[in-house]
């Protein structure tokens, strides 16, 4: 009787201890109820809602479900690469879930094996586009690309090589390409002894170019792009100089800056004014006394009862 109570108070004890490991925690409440909560930011295609409702979840209490849950909404998402790195993380011993885990694998693996066909559009022609070091395009124009990170190299006459790298998913059916001109070189010349106390504005870049003391009038060179550019000559005591030129790509061009004192306007005189004004002043001199000698003489024959 006694060892069938002790059997029987081990029995509940074991039971009772069971019962007690079989209960969840309060972590793992918690994630189970975040895991619910982002299944409806899922049914109305939130995917960065439901993400970040998962990150919480797995924070509190990691779980592999939660994990398979994420990756699918990086699926869903498009972001295939990533939910294909995530899904090869999970480990579990849950035969469902991992023949779940391993569907969606094979899934997202075709998915990415089927390429993209891309508009890509350029301002420039002909550029020679290669992918990954082996697959080239010349575009703009249509490419088929796999989804995925890719290093990209570009090159086109006229403008700078350029490399990138450039993710590509189901969401992009187009994409812009913007390449730097190849520009050329200015040499700025001056006819003065110097560029000392000379500003050159090039369209809206401002120079004080500086020449050597071998060549003190001529500056080093300055690049800028390619085109047609105003540029304006300036210096205090002197007029501005202005004009244009056109720079092709890799060209180096001379531009003079043609500086001159502003010169005094002297008038010239006359020398014969001052000749014709003493002649004048002369005459009417003469004028004026033979008009007096008139009347006097008149005065004096009237008063001799002489008429003149």
């Amino acid at each position: 009787m006694k060892k069938t109570l002790i059997l029987v108070a081990a029995s509940v004890m074991l039971l009772s201890t069971r019962t007690v490991a079989a209960e969840p925690d309060t972590a793992e409440v918690e994630a189970y109820n975040l895991y619910k909560e982002s299944q409806a930011f899922m049914d109305q295609s939130q995917w960065d809602k439901a993400i970040e409702i998962l990150d919480r979840a797995w924070t509190v209490f990691p779980m592999p479900q939660i994990a398979f849950r994420k990756a699918k909404c990086l699926q869903f998402k498009g972001e295939l690469t990533k939910a294909l790195a995530l899904l090869n993380t999970i480990n579990t011993d849950d035969p469902r879930l991992r023949g779940k885990i391993d569907a969606t694998i094979d899934d997202v693996r075709r998915e990415l094996s089927k390429p993209l066909e891309i508009e890509v559009k350029s301002d420039a022609e002909q550029v020679r586009m290669v992918v990954d070091g082996n697959t080239v395009f010349f575009v703009p124009g249509k490419i088929s690309i796999p989804q995925g990170n890719h290093r990209i190299e570009y090159t086109a006459p006229g403008f700078k090589p350029k490399v990138e790298e450039r993710f590509f998913g189901p969401a992009d059916r187009s994409m812009t390409l913007t390449l730097e001109p190849v520009g050329g070189r200015v040499v700025l010349k001056t006819n003065l002894d110097s560029f000392f106390g000379v500003v050159v504005k090039i369209d809206d870049m401002e120079l004080m170019p500086s020449g050597t003391s071998i060549n003190p009038n001529k500056a080093s060179a300055v690049e800028i792009p390619a085109g047609r550019h105003r540029f304006t000559c300036m210096k205090a005591g002197m007029p501005d100089y202005s004009g244009e030129f056109t720079l092709v790509s890799t060209q180096t061009l001379e531009v003079e800056c043609l500086l001159a004192p502003v010169k005094k306007v002297e008038r010239k005189r006359n020398p014969w004014t001052w000749a014709f004004l003493g002649i004048g002043t002369a005459m009417a001199a003469g004028g004026a006394g033979l008009t007096g000698w008139y009347y006097w003489r008149k005065a004096d024959a009237e008063s001799k009862g002489l008429r003149i």
